[in-house]
């Protein structure tokens, strides 16, 4: 019951009850793109929560949030801000739902759809794009996406990513808010 309810929160907690036609407008636990980390840690606690393992590439660096704040929805955040950022400043974010094995892991189709359906209602000028692909960190992995892209180029993807056990990831539910400039760096550069 639980899970469904954060599935119902998780679908609305990122939208504003207006149709929003700008990436910022969208909130992951409480967090938007754009928004300083500074406005919500202290640096100490912001360099403490870089995530250990970092892309290849580093022009982008990843902090894992969770444990510095309480999550009412995930049980991961993420966040992603350019290296040189000197405001750290918000350029991706994703909350995530775990799943502890394959047969619970089912269960993020429906979670996913759900989350879908109701972005085709509140955003019917968006494109998107439905795709089955191999993840590009480890080309087995398997990831059933959808995302719904802005005129200015940024994204909303929620994906089900089903990781193999030599990923050494889990299998996981995450909806994401991107910027341009990090979509291009996630696909184009990161694992290049």
């Amino acid at each position: 019951m639980k899970k469904l309810f954060a599935t119902i929160i998780l679908s609305l907690c990122f939208l504003l009850p207006s149709q929003a036609d700008d990436i910022r407008d969208f909130q992951i636990e409480g967090m938007s793109i754009g928004d300083s980390l500074l406005d919500y840690f202290s640096i100490e606690e912001i360099k403490s929560s870089k995530q250990n393992i970092q892309y290849p590439k580093d022009k982008f660096i990843v902090y894992q949030l969770g444990a510095l704040k309480s999550l009412d929805n995930y049980d991961l955040l993420n966040v992603s801000v350019k290296k040189d950022s000197k405001k750290y400043i918000v350029s991706h974010i994703q909350g995530g739902i775990k799943y502890s094995d394959a047969k619970e892991f089912k269960k993020c189709n429906s979670k996913k759809k759900k989350i879908v359906e109701e972005l085709d209602v509140l955003f019917k000028n968006l494109k998107r794009r439905d795709q089955k692909y191999k993840s590009s960190h480890d080309n087995k992995s398997l990831i059933d996406g959808t995302e719904f892209y802005f005129d200015s180029g940024d994204v909303i993807a929620i994906n089900c990513n089903d990781w193999i056990k030599e990923a050494g990831l889990s299998k996981i539910l995450d909806v994401a808010v991107a910027t341009e400039e990090f979509l291009f760096f996630i696909t184009k550069e990161a694992y290049k």
